[in-house]
Parts: C-alpha cells; structure tokens; sequence
C-alpha cells in the first residue's frame, strides 16, 4: 500500500487533530496511526485510518507495521508530555520519547520515509526566561525535557549521517479544544480551566508572574500542514509559538473571562512548586514567520473557542 502517513499517538489531543487537518487537506490520503492509550483515547481516532493498539518502542509491532505498509512520511507525537509525570518513573519516560524515536528514525532509514517530522518541545530549553531562538543554549530541567533533547540530537545524526530529511518542532504551550480536562499534570490551560469549571478554587504551583507562549491547536496543526509540502528542512530545529508571553495571572484572567467569572470571586491557593517547572519562556518565531507567514489566533479568541467546544 503506497504513501500512507504514519502518526503515532493518533488518539491524543495534538496528533488526532493532525490527522484531521491531513484528512481534509486530501481525503484520499491513508494514514496509519498508533496509540497504546496511556494518555490517548479511541474516540478521538477517525474512522477511516489504519490503526494498531500499541507501543512505539515495540520493535515487533514496527516491523509488522513498515513490513505491510509503504510509509512516506511520519508524524512522531507520541510522547509521555508532562516535565512533572516524568519524574515519577524515568525509565519510562525514556522508553516512551527517546527509545521510540530511536526505533522509527532506524526504520525510516531501512525503508527510505521521505519525511520525519518530531514533535520536541520548549521544555529542552529549560529556564530561558526570555524570548528563546533555536541557537539558544538547552538546559532542560526535567527528564522530559532531556529525554526530548535526545530525541532531538539523533534526529540530526540521522539527518547528516544517513540524510534523513528530518525536524524537530520545539512546541511551545499548546491548548485549545480537545486538550484532556482530566489530566490534572498536563497542560497549563487545561489544567486552570478544569479546576475553574468545577469550582472557584484554584491551585497554582508557582508564581502567578510565571509566564508562557500560548499557541492554539489549529495555529500548530496549519503549520505542520504547511511542512509537509516542503520538499527538505533546511534546519534541524524550529520553535512552534507566537513569540508573545502570556502571564499565569493572564491565563487565568482570561479563562475568567471566557467562563464569565469574576477574578475578583476566585480562590487562588499555592501548594509547593512543581518539580521541574520552567519560569518563564517565549518563542522567537523569525525562523517560522520567515518560512511560513502567519496570524496567529489570540489567547482571548482561543480559550473562547475551548470553552464553547467543552459546553456544547
């Protein structure tokens, strides 16, 4: 079977709406998608795709998988994603975002993929507190970030040693419809939302000045979109974020708004620091705008939109 995508962690938030985007862009075109469900779900996998139940890092599975179908191009998103959770069992964090990858970069050498796109993430950075640009030291905090930050050094031995046309996408803080409202370690959007919906409680493990690049699903996955059009990446990394920083006490200012509650009635309480937790960091996006210009949706029209997708 020629051409087929590959997208793993096809039934978490990001990846299920690549797929869609994918979809729309050409229906005719065949995807397969993998998900153990850790953190994904059955329900947010289409119809009308190829899907395996299962691990990344299963080599038996790759080989049943690339030995039946001709893969052009991948979508590497699953991933254990939370800098918290990876501090509970290293081991797996490791085997889920570095070990996984090891094994598709190896088989999209063996079967000549024409397209490697990864998702990374802001957290290899670490502690920036300023506006990071790709050439910005890495210094992860987490074995999340680090795990990611290995994923990423051997994308770019593959892509020099077995020209591998490759790329890492450094996502900033992604959120919009579908993000997992009940995954409390996940997703600082998400997170503030859940607790905000179910009461006027909320807790903020940190400073409320922490700030964040706040990118909307469908910013990331129209960008994705646009990549695979491309025909080789000219770099190894690119940041994914809007290039403005948005405040804790903003974000949830503007979840108030969005819910129709007054700032002024809520409850913030603030338990010790999460281990890990970045301070402050924003995307320099040059590298991206000059690539592929865009207006990037608001924070206030984004978590408008989420909103609305939870109450309907």
């Amino acid at each position: 079977m020629d051409n087929c995508f590959l997208v793993t962690g096809c039934g978490g938030f990001i990846a299920s709406k690549l797929i869609k985007e994918l979809k729309n862009d050409d229906p005719n075109q065949r995807i397969i998608g993998i998900d153990n469900f850790t953190t994904g779900y059955q329900d947010n996998i289409p119809d009308d795709i190829f899907f395996y139940k299962g691990d990344c890092a299963d080599r038996d599975l790759l080989n049943i998988i690339f030995g039946k179908h001709k893969i052009s191009k991948i979508f590497h998103f699953a991933a254990q994603s939370s800098g918290e959770i990876s501090f509970d069992n290293p081991e797996y964090d490791l085997k889920t975002n570095t070990l996984s990858t090891l094994y598709l970069l190896d088989k999209s050498v063996e079967y000549e993929v024409d397209q490697f796109i990864f998702a990374s993430t802001m957290s290899v950075y670490g502690d920036a507190n300023e506006k990071a640009s790709e050439v910005h030291k890495c210094n992860p905090k987490s074995f999340y970030g680090v795990g990611k930050l290995a994923s990423e050094n051997y994308l770019s031995i593959y892509k020099r040693q077995f020209n591998l046309n490759c790329i890492s996408l450094r996502l900033f803080n992604v959120y919009g419809p579908g993000q997992n409202l009940k995954n409390l370690r996940q997703g600082m959007v998400s997170i503030y939302l859940a607790q905000l919906m179910k009461s006027k409680d909320i807790e903020v493990h940190g400073s409320l000045k922490r700030f964040r690049d706040l990118i909307y699903i469908d910013d990331v996955t129209r960008i994705i979109l646009n990549l695979t059009k491309w025909r080789s990446f000219d770099f190894d990394v690119l940041n994914i974020g809007t290039g403005l920083k948005t405040s804790v006490e903003n974000i949830i200012l503007g979840i108030c708004n969005a819910l129709e509650v007054s700032y002024k009635d809520i409850k913030i309480t603030h338990p010790k620091e999460t281990l890990g937790d970045i301070n402050g960091i924003y995307a320099n996006n040059e590298r991206l705008l000059e690539s592929i210009p865009m207006d990037f949706i608001k924070f206030d029209q984004g978590i408008l939109k989420m909103v609305d997708s939870v109450n309907d």
